[in-house]
């Protein structure tokens, strides 16, 4: 028997009194086992989602530093954080190097019904490498702009780069995603000086906690 995709298949093996039995159980979307104690335990579930990844580098900063290797440290060190908040269940759309597909990293959250999607990136204009600063973007939905808004604040405040802004954008994973969701544009990789905070892990650890501290004002929001 031959699998496509190993990698989103467990397999047990058992041979008893002569029998060989081999169950072949699908983990779920991308390969990340969905279990509905996820979405029944009474916590709220939050989806982050380190951008790019494997074949797609993302964007390149001004030192040929890919996208990729900015996003995901930063947001381990996110999942770090909100794995100790008790009323917090945290799922990855990517854990390693590798790349889920846009609708795959959408059908993921929506599956678990999430209550917070936070897709996280690094910016690059390689033509105009003055452009700093963070935005922060969201599609149309109040509740989105709200997380983007509380999100933004954190954000600038913690980095102090220039404000860039909240912005609608329609892009796939926020676009397509049915809970508040938005998109950072952490910093500009193209700048020399934003390249180089943004890679530190000091400055990784102060994105992090923001990003953290935004979630729980925006969870803990009267409704």
């Amino acid at each position: 028997m031959e699998l496509n995709n190993l990698s989103d298949v467990q397999v047990n093996v058992q041979y008893v009194s002569g029998k060989l039995t081999v169950d072949l159980a699908v983990t779920g979307i991308i390969g990340i086992p969905v279990s509905p104690a996820q979405q029944d335990n009474g916590k709220s579930i939050v989806v982050i989602d380190p951008g790019h990844g494997g074949k797609d580098p993302g964007t390149i900063g001004i030192s040929k530093t890919q996208e990729k290797n900015f996003t995901l440290p930063l947001a381990l060190k996110v999942q770090a954080l909100l794995s100790q908040e008790p009323d917090i269940e945290v799922v990855m759309t990517r854990e390693t190097d590798v790349y889920p597909t846009r609708p795959e990293r959408v059908q993921l959250a929506n599956t678990l019904n999430a209550d917070v999607f936070v897709s996280i990136h690094g910016n690059s204009v390689e033509a105009s490498p003055q452009i700093s600063g963070t935005e922060t973007f969201y599609y149309k939905r109040s509740s989105s702009k709200a997380l983007a808004d509380i999100m933004h604040r954190h954000l600038v405040e913690a980095l102090g780069f220039k404000d860039r802004g909240v912005k609608n954008g329609n892009l796939e994973v926020l676009r397509d995603t049915t809970m508040p969701a938005v998109l950072l544009e952490i910093g500009f990789l193209s700048n020399l000086a934003e390249e180089q905070a943004m890679l530190s892990e000091t400055v990784q650890d102060k994105a992090a906690q923001a990003i953290v501290d935004a979630i729980k004002e925006f969870l803990h929001q009267p409704s």
